[in-house]
């Protein structure tokens, strides 16, 4: 509690215009006492979300989006640590952004890249989707799937497409289709938080298993109406996201299949005959599987 709260102090935004909701599961009464305990700034404040399920982070933000009062709503995790700059850079994104505007992201990046393999991979992938892939989406005009934090909303575009889908356990992927489909572009910003990255391996396999199952449920749930959401992303966008949702669960279910190749080459050769596949080409194959 003391570390998230003196992030959040660190923060260089005039107060009076600062609010910060802390939102708590109702079971987990030793953290509000923790936090009440530390004596916490008057513009932060502390809310208990309703029993009930699902018990997901979207249903919480959902009923914390009841208690903000900004026209700009933004999400930290509780181990972000923001740079004390990046509300400042947020806010200047939407004043110099088109009505269109709807969203920032600002980007992520581990504090903790040198606790063992894991946590240096993710290290790696982080840069590679916030510095590449995400500029590279935004550049082409796709659809941007938003970070789970240190993404910011106009509340009105918020509201307007009815907030988070409290069963998608992928909730900040599905928002940015949303806005997408709505016609709301969302912008990256030049700032980045850092957090903690998952460093074990049975908590890395529940996490990847969470985001998959959740990327499937967004392209299942867009893809109830084929035609409605092309006409919504238009084809540049409807291509993206199908690359998007639909390539990343493909390349993970084909895991398998690419695993049984390996192994066959390894153990009794090339499963094939083609000359082509052989020398240079083959060992670059093998070396991709």
């Amino acid at each position: 509690a003391k570390p998230l709260l003196a992030a959040l102090s660190r923060l260089e935004h005039p107060a009076e215009k600062l609010e910060a909701v802390i939102a708590l599961e109702p079971d987990d009464p030793a953290t509000a006492d923790a936090l009440r305990a530390l004596n916490p700034p008057p513009w932060v404040r502390i809310i208990v979300t309703p029993p009930g399920g699902p018990r997901t982070k979207p249903r919480a933000l959902n009923h914390a989006l009841d208690f903000c009062r900004g026209e700009i709503v933004g999400i930290y995790d509780a181990e972000d640590r923001p740079a004390p700059d990046q509300l400042s850079r947020v806010a200047e994104a939407f004043a110099q952004g088109s009505g269109r505007l709807a969203c920032v992201q600002a980007r992520l990046a581990f504090q903790n890249v040198h606790d063992g393999w894991i946590a240096r991979c993710f290290a790696v992938e982080y840069v590679t989707w916030f510095h590449l892939v995400l500029p590279g989406m935004a550049r082409l005009g796709m659809p941007i799937p938003l970070g789970g934090t240190s993404v910011f909303f106009r509340r009105a575009a918020l509201e307007r497409i009815g907030a988070w889908d409290a069963f998608n356990v992928t909730e900040d992927a599905d928002l940015g289709m949303r806005l997408a489909r709505a016609g709301y572009v969302t912008g990256l910003v030049d700032s980045e938080t850092v957090e903690a990255a998952t460093k074990r391996p049975l908590a890395w396999i529940r996490q990847r298993s969470r985001w998959q199952k959740g990327y499937l449920m967004t392209w299942l749930a867009h893809m109830r109406s084929p035609l409605r959401l092309w006409r919504d992303l238009g084809t540049r966008g409807f291509i993206g996201f199908q690359a998007l949702f639909l390539g990343s669960a493909a390349a993970f279910l084909g895991q398998p299949l690419f695993w049984s190749v390996w192994v066959w080459w390894l153990l009794i050769g090339p499963p094939w005959h083609v000359d082509w596949f052989q020398g240079t080409l083959g060992a670059v194959l093998f070396a991709g599987l």
